[in-house]
């Protein structure tokens, strides 16, 4: 074997080994009860063999115990040392997402008040992954599913896969032509986007480690621009089809209170995937295609867009305190304003939704406020202008937005607009 092929198979090994190593994390805790028990086992055997007198038997015993629980510590605690430097400086090896800035977020403006729906007729077609990136991401320096397991859960839920977007002609309705799409084959594509391919990219030589953004990202943003530019000129867009495009809805709940527009904000949780901790809308997430699977089999090709929006809106926003019913009593309207494709998940379509509410005292009594809040329109400009301050100064940001909070903003000030010159 030539020297540089044994130093990539080498570094294959030890990725391969370092990465094992990860799936102690999800047993952290185990872990830490082994260590605490390990600890006061030595402190227990140190006392007994030094304030007790035993016999010479009883001695020869503890004694080469007490030195077996403390290299069996110092091993373990090495051990976790090194698994824990290892996330901290060397993550983006494996894959696990670096925190880019992309600079911009494509968008579309629907039409102010069109009736948006879902077509649905090819929902039980599952898009396989193409050939090309299965051949891409054939050779990922460990195995994918394990990755997988630890990073998302491993629940693989067939999600809904954006197609095309199309406005008729007569109505003005807005239809999107959706498939159904395996949420592994999503992670590997738009949570992967930044993570290194191969184990050959980490010779010495390599100063740009090859990454599906490295090689699509351009060829996929020109696509995406070219549509959006194609959408208003034409009322059609399709997406980029060697990708799955997994659809994802951003919801915007207000409500009127005073006299003025209140905006829900919130807190993302510890139940996501990415950029937990941030400061997001009302509620988001990947739609889910078996969701919809009875309506498609009960002979349904088309599904209005509070149906879909609903469970995300009650489970959520209101965390299921409120029955179905009366959601439906204390929603006003329910609009779609556009799409924001997501530049740092490689551009992955997001439906930004409006959802106005009628009561505000109402809808306050079941939203809990322990990770959410009501904010005007002054407040989240003004929160906006201090992420954007803090961005581009050495400063720690006293603010972090998910990445497509202000593009979302951003849309929906151009719909609004739009529909004040649509009444005018």
């Amino acid at each position: 074997m030539k020297r540089k092929e044994l130093r990539r198979s080498c570094h294959r090994v030890r990725n391969y080994i370092e990465y094992k190593l990860l799936s102690l994390l999800p047993t952290s805790l185990m872990l830490w009860h082994f260590l605490s028990i390990l600890v006061v086992l030595s402190i227990v055997l140190y006392c007994v063999k030094e304030f007790t007198s035993l016999g010479p038997y009883l001695a020869d015993l503890i004694e080469p115990l007490l030195n077996l629980v403390i290299y069996t510590l110092l091993i373990v605690l090495v051990l976790c040392v090194y698994v824990y430097s290892f996330l901290k400086l060397r993550k983006n090896s494996f894959g696990i997402k670096k925190n880019l800035e992309p600079c911009q977020y494509p968008t579309v403006c629907f039409p102010y008040g069109s009736k948006c729906g879902l077509e649905i007729g090819h929902l039980e077609e599952v898009k396989p992954l193409n050939p090309i990136l299965v051949s891409m991401l054939s050779f990922l320096p460990f195995d994918k599913r394990e990755l997988f397991v630890i990073d998302a859960g491993a629940l693989d839920v067939p999600k809904i896969s954006l197609e095309e977007v199309r406005v008729d002609e007569k109505s003005g309705s807005i239809s999107l032509g959706v498939t159904s799409v395996s949420f592994f084959d999503v992670y590997y594509t738009h949570y992967f986007a930044d993570g290194v391919l191969t184990a050959a990219d980490f010779r010495e030589e390599s100063k740009s480690p090859m990454t599906l953004r490295e090689m699509l990202g351009t060829d996929i943003e020109q696509f995406v621009e070219d549509q959006c530019e194609r959408f208003h000129r034409s009322g059609v867009l399709k997406l980029f089809h060697l990708m799955p495009n997994p659809l994802g809805v951003t919801g915007i709940v207000r409500v009127k209170h005073n006299q003025q527009w209140m905006y829900l904000l919130r807190s993302r949780g510890r139940n996501v995937i990415n950029q937990i901790g941030s400061v997001d809308w009302s509620f988001s997430g990947l739609v889910e295609s078996h969701e919809f699977l009875d309506k498609y089999y009960a002979g349904e090709k088309w599904l209005d867009l509070s149906q879909f929006v609903m469970n995300e809106l009650w489970d959520e926003t209101f965390g299921g305190r409120v029955s179905r019913d009366e959601l439906f009593g204390l929603i006003d309207d329910v609009s779609a304003i556009g799409l924001v494709f997501n530049a740092t998940y490689l551009f992955q379509p997001e439906l930004i939704v409006l959802v106005s509410l009628s009561d505000y005292e109402q809808a306050s009594k079941y939203i809990d406020c322990s990770e959410r809040k009501w904010s005007t329109d002054q407040e989240i400009e003004s929160i906006i202008r201090l992420g954007e301050d803090t961005l581009h100064s050495s400063q720690t940001p006293k603010v972090k937005f998910k990445d497509i909070f202000t593009p979302a903003w951003t849309l929906l000030q151009e719909y609004l607009a739009s529909g004040n010159h649509f009444h005018s």
